[in-house]
């Protein structure tokens, strides 16, 4: 026979390509004998060539029973023994099953090559090689019950003993749902309130009641129950447990992984999965895994296998035949007798043989039924539990916000506050009407030569202008109004029906209410309180006027003569419209009031960019930036308004007006409607910005469209100053433009246009400069109010400054800038917006404020000191009396009108009680009355203020005040042991026991009784 291929293989100059080569020409060859492949002569080579791996291969293949080895698989079954290690036929039936799961060979094919490859020797009889084969398929499969994992059963079991962990939580979720009817029964009391005032009494009941039974309820919150829940159940170790058993079993079972492709134990439950199927499922995958384990169980098989050898080797003992495995050649003539017993053996070798390898044990392997047991508990313990748990908490939330809400409505309605303002205003504006009338006559008389009244009349006018403004109080009363108003919408709606109530705190009859709940009502405000600085604008029934405020600021008023019906509806559509939206690019209402009962009034901030219409005119060379800057503005306001069911129907350039860094502000909304209702008045918008639906008459209510239609007009104005507009934007414009109201995109569609491509950055109003800036690029309070940071800088520097509006406090946060808005900007957020040098002016701020608190330790400490003193040496009532009065009335600096103690120094001199309306000089304590004014004038001109503190009238520092402060002391105390201790030795032991107490802080230096 000539060279094989298996020959020429072994020839190559590599050792590791030979045997690659050989094992390749090996499994490839099936049908072709040991010889025919040239085995023996290929091993010669090799072991003459000194290849000690491929002598090994071929010296381990030569010996096999080819001629069974008839497929490609089963030679490779071959091949992966010999590359595991296997390098003889005793080897290969000395491996275990977990030696053959290591080696991925555990179907039940490569388990029938190795039996039929290794099982037996040719020359042993039909029964021993059956014997061998049920032997060898013991070692390959195991003679017991087959085990899918040793701990499926235990786990399955516990799942099944458990009890539904939510169960804990139950009587909290009764509990909850009990107090959620109660509060529904309570808000639909409240509701009925409204209309029958007489049912009041019975509704504060239900809210004490219902106060009583949310602090029980709520007593113990969800946290708790949670906390029980882990102790009872432990559903992380559940989990662990699931998770944990899953992947050891899909790790030793590929045919798990090849069943269920990718599906995971999450991936099972797609919701939440209720307690009861969670048993359901780990019963049914022990019932299939019991069925499984009973189907592959060999143990029996076996079992009668041993009963019909033992049968055998009795009948043998019977005949006097020694049991031998070569029993047909001992006693060939007692085979017959013994053939019963032979074949009942053969047949349970054959049975047992058939038990173990009829079928791969893990084709049927319950395998989705364990792995729905386990994604149920897994999707239980923790979807259903955290989502139950997130309601209750969710729920819990709710309660305790109600359950707040309810104790602040607990409390009586307080008016006290509003109703004393109402007084003082209403004291104030008389004395005033009546200086002004009698100015008004003594003028007249001096004009006719009344010596009398020329005389009287600069003291008249000199009284006048010492009459505090009311524009301050008023301010206050809106805020205070405010305050009460939203107090009662929320816990005594009844109140806003009752006009006696409601005429208490100063609320006129036709006052629209929600404009006073915003505090935005101005009760007292009159036109002649404004400066007038421009007339903007002038039409029958309306007028605009930029004016400056008492606090300096400059805005608009509009002015509209409301005995007319048609205006009067203007104002208070405008009004309700302004009060509705908060927009960067709507113009706000600062506020609003009545004029002589004829005229309604709005302040609205000045704008002094002009409007579009003049920037368009004096800018025809601007560039596409900023004309598409202030087009995505406009589009943004006109969203934010349409958002609202509110049409502007009047948009023009010249109703659009510009911030300081041109950001744009839709105005004039005398003319706005209500998205679909009918129209209340015909509109008086310019004819070139009119949708044509309009023109011609035939709707009767409006949409969006409208406004659309007419911002489409005013980009072709913004834009037409280019020579070529692109091909995106004049295809806005065009749709825009469109005769068909259905065509034309909305104001959202239309900031998304491609013509723009921007991505809306959320922006803001600057509450000082109207300019409208990025939220980045600024601060807010926890109402909105927004600061740019510009502005935010200008106010830390102000408020370095002696008298300053803005307000730092102690912690270094900053009393918000807008208007009657007392909330706080944190010190950490000024700390990040604001430059370093500001951020130091910041810090001086704060220093002072600790300087303060530090003189009002230093006078807590005194206090202490001399009530240790009486403590310690048991005075008599005399002496402790005079110690006592020296503590609380000499040493204490206090106002003088109403004894109550001070500390805060602002850098003012003029100084004003905080519990009474006195104010008085810090250099003296001089009561100076009511009026700012009259104090400031007395501070200028006090007699004990420092010779070196006529730089500024009014202001000092803290230190030099504080040096005026001890001499105060220091000469009170010698008036009062002077003139109020008359025994000498009284004195003597008051004198003895103040002396330690008296340091320079506290009487200045070298002081000495």
């Amino acid at each position: 026979m000539g060279k094989t291929a298996l020959f020429h293989a072994c020839e190559a100059n590599d050792d590791t390509k030979s045997l690659v080569l050989a094992k390749l020409l090996f499994e490839h060859g099936t049908g072709l004998s040991s010889e025919r492949l040239g085995i023996d002569q290929a091993r010669a080579h090799a072991i003459s060539r000194e290849c000690p791996d491929l002598a090994a291969f071929l010296s381990f293949v030569q010996p096999l029973p080819l001629v069974q080895l008839k497929t490609t698989d089963s030679r490779a079954v071959i091949v992966t023994l010999f590359d595991k290690g296997v390098r003889t036929a005793k080897d290969a039936r000395d491996l275990t099953p977990a030696l053959l799961r290591e080696m991925g060979l555990v179907s039940v094919k490569e388990c029938q090559v190795l039996l039929q490859t290794f099982a037996y020797p040719e020359q042993t009889t039909k029964v021993e090689a059956l014997a061998a084969k049920v032997s060898f398929a013991r070692t390959l499969r195991g003679k017991d019950k087959p085990v899918l994992h040793p701990m499926l059963h235990k786990v399955l079991a516990e799942q099944l003993s458990r009890k539904n962990p939510l169960a804990v939580l139950e009587d909290f979720a009764h509990k909850q749902a009990q107090a959620c009817k109660f509060v529904q029964n309570f808000t639909e009391l409240q509701k009925a309130v409204v209309s029958d005032a007489a049912i009041a009494s019975k509704r504060d009941t239900a809210r004490r009641n219902l106060v009583a039974y949310l602090r029980k309820t709520l007593s113990g919150n969800v946290q708790d129950q949670l906390k029980m829940l882990r102790e009872r159940h432990e559903p992380e170790k559940v989990v662990d447990t699931c998770l944990k058993l899953w992947q050891d079993i899909l790790r030793e079972s590929s045919e798990a992984s090849d069943s269920l492709g990718q599906t995971t134990l999450e991936m099972v439950a797609t919701s939440q999965v209720p307690f009861a199927e969670v048993q359901q499922a780990a019963q049914a995958a022990r019932k299939a895994l019991e069925a499984w384990e009973a189907r592959h169980d060999a143990s029996a098989a076996h079992e009668r296998t041993i009963a019909a050898l033992d049968a055998l080797e009795e009948s043998t003992r019977r005949f006097g035949v020694q049991p031998s495995v070569f029993l047909s050649l001992r006693h060939p003539e007692k085979i017959q007798e013994l053939t019963r017993e032979l074949e009942s053996v053969q047949q349970a070798f054959k049975a047992e043989f058939d038990t173990l390898l009829k079928a791969d044990r893990l084709d049927d392997a319950p395998f989705k039924e364990i792995q729905r047991a386990f994604g149920f508990a897994v999707s239980f313990y923790t979807r259903t539990i955290a989502n139950e748990v997130s309601r209750l908490e969710t729920q819990d939330s709710r309660l305790r916000s109600f359950l707040a809400h309810l104790a602040r409505g607990r409390h009586k309605l307080n008016t006290a506050r509003v109703t004393k303002i109402v007084a003082e205003i209403r004291k104030i504006s008389r004395k005033r009407e009546r200086l002004e009338q009698d100015l008004k006559f003594a003028r007249e008389d001096a004009n006719d030569g009344d010596a009398q009244a020329q005389i009287a009349v600069p003291a008249l006018e000199k009284e006048l202008t010492q009459v505090e403004s009311i524009y301050k109080l008023d301010s206050e009363l809106r805020k205070e109004r405010a305050r009460v108003l939203q107090h009662a919408e929320a816990h005594y709606p009844e109140l806003l029906q009752d006009q006696k109530w409601l005429k208490s705190i100063g609320m006129a009859d036709q006052v629209p209410q929600e404009l006073s709940k915003m505090g935005l009502w101005l009760t007292n405000a009159k036109r002649k309180d404004f400066k007038v600085l421009a007339e903007l604008a002038f039409k029958p029934g309306k007028t605009v006027l930029r004016v400056r405020a008492p606090d300096g600021r400059d805005l608009v008023l509009k002015s509209f003569h409301v005995g007319n019906d048609e205006w009067n509806g203007r104002f208070y559509r405008q009004v309700a419209a302004l009060v509705k939206i908060h927009s960067a690019y709507i113009v706000r209402i600062q506020g609003a009031f009545w004029e002589d009962g004829r005229h309604g009034c709005i302040l609205m901030p000045y704008y002094p960019g002009g409007d579009l219409a003049a920037w368009i005119r004096d800018n025809p060379h601007a560039d596409v930036a900023t004309r598409r800057h202030i087009a995505i503005g406009l589009l943004s306001g006109l969203h934010d308004l349409h958002s609202r069911d509110l049409i502007h129907c009047d948009v023009k350039p010249e109703n659009v007006f510009l911030a300081p860094g041109l950001s744009p502000v839709l105005g004039d909304f005398d003319g706005v409607q209500a998205l679909d209702v009918t129209m209340t008045q015909p509109l008086q918008t310019t004819i070139k910005y009119l949708a044509p639906e309009l023109r011609q008459g035939n709707i009767s209510k409006v949409g969006s469209a409208v406004d659309m239609f007419s911002v489409g007009v005013v980009l072709a104005e913004l834009f037409g100053g280019l020579a070529a507009p692109n091909g995106p934007l004049q295809s806005l414009i065009t749709a825009l433009c469109s005769a068909n109201p259905d065509q034309r995109p909305s104001a959202l569609q239309s900031m998304h246009h491609e013509a723009f491509q921007v991505q809306p950055v959320p922006v803001d109003s600057c509450t000082i400069c109207l300019d409208i800036f990025p939220l980045t690029k600024g601060v807010s309070c926890a109402d909105g109010h927004f600061t740019c940071k510009d502005c935010l800088s200008q106010s830390v520097r102000a408020a370095t400054k002696p008298d300053a509006h803005v307000k730092v406090l102690r912690d270094g946060s900053m009393c918000c800038v807008s208007p009657d808005c007392e909330l706080l900007i944190p010190g950490r957020t000024l700390a990040t917006a604001v430059p370093d040098e500001d951020f130091a002016a910041l810090l001086v701020i704060v220093r002072e404020h600790f300087e303060r608190d530090a003189a009002a330790e230093q006078d807590r400490q005194v206090q202490l000191r001399v009530d240790s003193l009486l403590r310690e040496h048991g005075l008599d009532t005399t002496t402790q009396g005079h110690l006592r009065v020296i503590e609380n009335e000499v040493l204490n600096l206090a106002c003088p009108r109403c004894s109550t103690t001070f500390n805060d120094f602002e850098g003012c001199c003029a100084l004003k009680c905080s519990k009474c309306p006195c104010r008085f000089c810090a250099w003296c304590l001089h009561d100076a009355g009511d009026n700012a004014d009259g104090c400031h004038f007395h501070v200028a001109n006090c007699p004990e203020k420092p010779d070196d503190e006529d730089a500024d009238p009014y202001f000092s520092d803290i230190a030099i005040v504080r040096q005026a402060w001890a001499r105060i002391r220091a000469q009170r105390l010698r008036q009062y042991m002077s003139g109020k201790i008359e025994d000498q030795e009284t004195r003597s032991k008051v004198r003895n026991l103040l002396q330690p107490l008296l340091t320079p802080d506290i009487v200045g230096d070298n002081f000495h009784l």
